[in-house]
C-alpha cells in the first residue's frame, strides 16, 4: 500500500520533446482548461464538441511523449473512482435496459447518453487533467486564469454593444448552443463564450472555488479576494446563482478564518463585506437600482425578495408522482415519460428521481456527497478541508438548479484536485 501511495513521478515534463508543449507552460495548460470547461460544439461537427476534441489530442500527445501515464496520485482515492466508475456502469446498463422495454425511443429526452458521456469523457478528462498538473497550486492557478478570462470577455460584452453582438452572433450562429444568447441577453442574462444562466454561473464558480483556496493559503491573500469579488460581481451578471455560491464560500472563509484564528483575514473579510453591503442596500432603498443595466436589475430583485425567488423556480416544475414507474425509474429526464405523463424539470433531483426511480437515485446521491464528505473528514490541512466542503457546497446547489452530476467537468476537477491534495498533505507528513 506504501508504494501504491506513493507513486514514483518521474518524467515530469508534459511533453519533453515539444519546447513549446512544457510542462511549465501555464498558457497552454489554460487554453486546455478552458477548452474542457467551455465545451462548444460547432455547427458543422454537431458531435465533435470541444471536450471530446481536447481529451482525444491532448492524452494523445500525452501517450506518445511520456513514458508513464498517470492514473492516480493517491491510492484511496484511485479506489473510490474506480467503484463509482463500476456503479455508474451498472447505472448506464439498468437504465439503457429501461429505455429499451419501457420507455421506447418516441418519448422524451433519455438520460443514458449523458451517463455514456460521462463514462467515456469523464474519465479521459480525469487522466488528462492528472497528466497535465504536478500540484494543487498550479491546477488552482489554473482554473483562476481560465476564469478571470471568460469574465473579462463577459464584462466586454457588458460595456460594449459590438462585443456583446459579437459573442451572440458566434454562439446563435455557429455553434449548437442549448441557449439562445440573443434572446437571453434581451431578459437581462450577460454571456460569453459557452457560459450563460445558472449553467455558466457554474462554470465561473470553479474560479470561485480557486481563489477562495488562495484566500486560505497565501499570506498576500487580499488580492484574490478582490479577484473573488471581480468574478462574483461577473458571475451575478450571468445569473443569480452566483450570488448564493459566493455567500456559501464567503462563509465558509469566515468559518476557516475563526477556526484558524487567522483574525487578521477575518478582519479584511468582514471589513469588504460591511461597505458592500452598505453600498448594495444604498442603491436598493435610494431607488438607485432602477437605474442599473438589466443584467443587474435581477440581482437586486433576490435581494428584495430574499432566496424564495431564487428557489421558486425549482418548485413550479411538472414532476410525476410516486408510481411503479417512478419507483423502478423510467430512464427519461425530459418530456413524455409515457402513459401521458410528464416531467419538466430543471433542477437535477427531480430529474434522477424519473429517470433511476426513487431509491437508485437516493443512493446515487449518497455516494456522490457521501464520498466527498468522507474526503472533508479525511484532510488534515484547513484550507484544503474547507475547499473540499466549498465543492460539495457547490454540487448540491448545482444539483438544485441543473443535472449537474453528469456534466463532467465539476466532478473531473474535483477528483484531480482531492488526488493533488492528498498527494501533498502526504509528502508534508512525511516531511514532519
Amino acid at each position: 500500500m506504501h508504494n501504491q501511495n506513493c507513486l514514483i513521478e518521474k518524467h515530469l515534463l508534459l511533453f519533453p520533446h515539444c519546447g513549446l508543449l512544457c510542462k511549465n507552460n501555464i498558457i497552454l495548460k489554460s487554453i486546455i482548461a478552458f477548452i474542457y470547461i467551455y465545451s462548444l460544439s460547432l455547427k458543422p461537427f454537431p458531435q465533435a464538441n470541444t471536450r471530446r476534441l481536447v481529451c482525444i489530442v491532448v492524452l494523445g500527445i500525452i501517450i506518445l511523449f511520456r513514458k508513464k501515464i498517470l492514473i492516480f496520485k493517491d491510492y484511496s482515492v484511485w479506489k473510490t473512482c474506480r467503484k463509482y466508475y463500476i456503479f455508474q456502469l451498472c447505472v448506464y446498463m439498468y437504465t439503457s435496459i429501461l429505455i429499451l422495454f419501457l420507455a421506447g425511443k418516441e418519448h422524451g429526452t433519455t438520460i443514458s447518453g449523458s451517463i455514456l458521456e460521462f463514462l467515456v469523457f469523464g474519465l479521459l478528462g480525469y487522466i488528462m487533467f492528472l497528466n497535465l498538473f504536478d500540484n494543487i497550486d498550479e491546477l488552482m492557478h489554473v482554473l483562476l486564469i481560465v476564469t478571470v478570462i471568460q469574465c473579462i470577455i463577459i464584462f466586454s460584452g457588458i460595456l460594449f454593444p459590438w462585443a456583446s453582438a459579437i459573442i451572440d452572433h458566434f454562439m446563435d450562429d455557429y455553434t449548437l448552443s442549448y441557449f439562445n444568447y440573443s434572446k437571453f441577453r434581451l431578459g437581462g442574462y450577460a454571456g460569453g463564450i459557452g457560459c450563460i444562466t445558472s449553467t455558466g454561473s457554474m462554470q465561473l464558480s470553479l474560479g470561485m472555488i480557486s481563489a477562495s483556496y488562495f484566500i486560505q493559503t497565501k499570506k498576500n491573500n487580499l488580492k484574490y479576494f478582490f479577484l473573488f469579488m471581480f468574478i462574483t460581481f461577473i458571475s451575478v451578471a450571468v445569473a443569480r446563482t452566483s450570488f448564493i455560491l459566493s455567500m456559501v464560500a464567503v462563509s465558509i472563509i469566515i468559518i476557516t478564518s475563526i477556526f484558524s484564528k487567522n483574525f487578521k483575514l477575518l478582519k479584511n473579510i468582514t471589513s469588504i463585506i460591511f461597505v458592500l453591503f452598505i453600498g448594495i442596500l444604498v442603491i436598493n432603498f435610494t431607488g438607485l437600482a432602477s437605474n442599473l443595466p438589466q443584467i443587474f436589475k435581477r440581482f437586486f430583485f433576490l435581494v428584495e425578495h430574499g432566496s424564495n425567488s431564487f428557489f421558486l423556480a425549482y418548485f413550479d416544475n411538472k414532476v410525476p408522482p410516486i408510481s411503479l414507474h417512478t419507483i423502478i425509474g423510467t430512464g427519461i429526464i425530459s418530456g413524455d415519460i409515457g402513459n401521458g405523463t410528464m416531467i419538466i424539470a430543471d433542477g437535477g433531483f427531480f430529474r434522477m428521481y424519473t429517470a433511476l426511480g426513487l431509491p437508485l437515485s437516493i443512493i446515487l446521491y449518497l455516494v456522490v456527497f457521501g464520498t466527498i464528505f468522507k474526503h472533508f473528514l479525511k484532510a488534515k490541512e484547513s484550507p484544503i478541508k474547507y475547499t473540499i466542503l466549498i465543492f460539495l457546497c457547490y454540487l448540491l446547489i448545482g444539483e438544485i438548479k441543473e443535472p449537474y452530476l453528469y456534466t463532467n467537468y465539476m466532478l473531473v476537477i474535483y477528483t484531480v484536485f482531492v488526488n493533488l491534495a492528498f498527494c501533498k498533505e502526504r509528502k508534508c507528513n512525511k516531511k514532519d
